[in-house]
């Protein structure tokens, strides 16, 4: 048997007691509970009120922020309502150093850009590149230019640079090629468009539409997306369209389809040996598809087609690559965009800028420090004001780049609304 005492029924006394006591403990807790958060809260609002000599540097995000200017149809005018000088800077997409500001960097302010890119060096946050579009932005329209276009090279590979702050991560383009899917393509595209406007970015250079016809080609490797030319033009395709519906500029690369090139040597041209023939059942095919659907924009190859262009010279400054095969066969009237130039003063970028004008280019992409972009600038207007770039020639290129925002800009109204 138990040693316990037995208990019988409480009276009413006693259970009132105990709810007393249970009633006590609850509200010391909730006492307890209270006084926590009470000291929490004010040691937060004490280290939030101690002087600013204390804090540690303010970030981009808190900086004071820059709206972007409103863009309309009216802010886009016609050629002929530029000067010559806002004409030549229209031709140009410019780099900008790795911490850019308007006080330390006049060029972009001088010049007023056709375009601006935004490349690793500038990136540290979402909120940052935001905010350094709006910027730009702002700048080239105070001084009552046409607002530049903002882009990035990102085509949404794991190994792109927008991935560090946080943008979707995708397949190489090389395993979506080996998958075979539009749809995944269309998904892709909707994801990076939404992406790229969160960032209030126009444009970005892809896809590679290069058909991998070499496999030990180093040039273009796995953002090819493979060696099947039907493949290649369909998902590119889909990518160009979806992108566009997204309200963002595919910038599509390398014309007319480097993946046969081999480098050379060390500082010389790379080649593609491909027969025209092998060219228009191959490399051709993606590009056509993507200008049928609606492609705005190109890159050119620094790659020289001895077969296409027997003067040996690269796609960007050939006349018979880029305004007869391209122009003329296929009937591109968007934007041609030069492959980064190469040079070592002000004086060879600039020879090299008017030899690509010549052939058909009309954007210039200038990978170089603020001084040497307005030495080029400045070379290229004097260019004009002499009659050695033509003033047919030169409104030519304005106008296309002119139509490409706006059509941009309806794009991006439609996908608002």
């Amino acid at each position: 048997m138990s040693n316990r005492p037995e208990h019988g029924p409480r009276s009413p006394a006693q259970a009132r007691r105990a709810l007393l006591g249970i009633g006590a403990a609850l509200f010391v807790g909730l006492a307890m509970v209270i006084f926590l958060e009470i000291m929490v809260v004010r040691s937060a609002r004490e280290k939030r009120a101690q002087p600013s000599a204390t804090r540690a540097p303010q970030s981009a995000e808190e900086e004071e922020e820059i709206q972007a200017p409103e863009i309309t149809a009216q802010s886009i005018p016609a050629p002929d309502e530029l000067s010559l000088e806002e004409k030549v800077g229209q031709l140009l997409l410019l780099t900008i150093p790795r911490t850019w500001t308007a006080d330390d960097d006049e060029a972009i302010g001088t010049i007023c850009p056709g375009a601006v890119i935004i490349l690793k060096q500038n990136v540290r946050s979402r909120p940052q590149v935001a905010q350094l579009s709006a910027e730009l932005r702002s700048v080239v329209v105070a001084a009552e230019a046409p607002p530049p276009l903002i882009f990035v090279d990102h085509d949404g590979a794991k190994d792109s640079y927008l991935h560090q702050i946080g943008l979707t991560a995708f397949p190489s383009n090389a395993t979506l090629g080996r998958r075979k899917s539009v749809d995944a393509v269309r998904n892709q595209a909707e994801i990076i468009a939404d992406d790229l406007r969160s960032l209030d970015v126009d444009a970005t250079l892809a896809p590679v539409l290069d058909v991998l016809s070499d496999p030990n080609n180093t040039l273009v490797g796995k953002r090819s997306y493979g060696p099947d030319p039907e493949v290649c033009a369909a998902l590119g395709a889909a990518f160009v369209k979806t992108l566009a519906e997204g309200g963002v500029v595919a910038c599509a690369k390398h014309w007319p389809g480097c993946g046969a090139a081999r480098p050379t040597g060390e500082g010389e041209t790379a080649v593609a040996d491909v027969s025209p023939e092998q060219w228009r059942a191959v490399h051709r095919v993606p590009f056509a598809r993507a200008i049928d659907a609606g492609l705005l924009c190109l890159m050119t190859a620094n790659v020289a087609f001895p077969a296409l262009d027997a003067s040996g010279v690269a796609a960007t400054f050939s006349p018979t690559i880029v305004g007869g095969l391209l122009r003329a066969e296929l009937g591109f009237e968007g934007v041609v965009l030069s492959h980064p130039l190469q040079g070592d003063s002000a004086d060879d970028l600039a020879h090299a800028a008017l030899r690509a004008v010549s052939a058909g280019v009309d954007m210039i992409y200038l990978d170089t420090d603020p001084e040497t972009q307005m030495g080029v600038c400045t070379r290229l207007l004097q260019a004009a004001q002499e009659g050695q770039l033509s003033a047919s020639r030169l409104d030519r290129s304005v106008e296309r780049i002119l139509e490409l925002k706006r059509k941009l800009l309806t794009l991006q109204q439609g996908e608002q609304d």
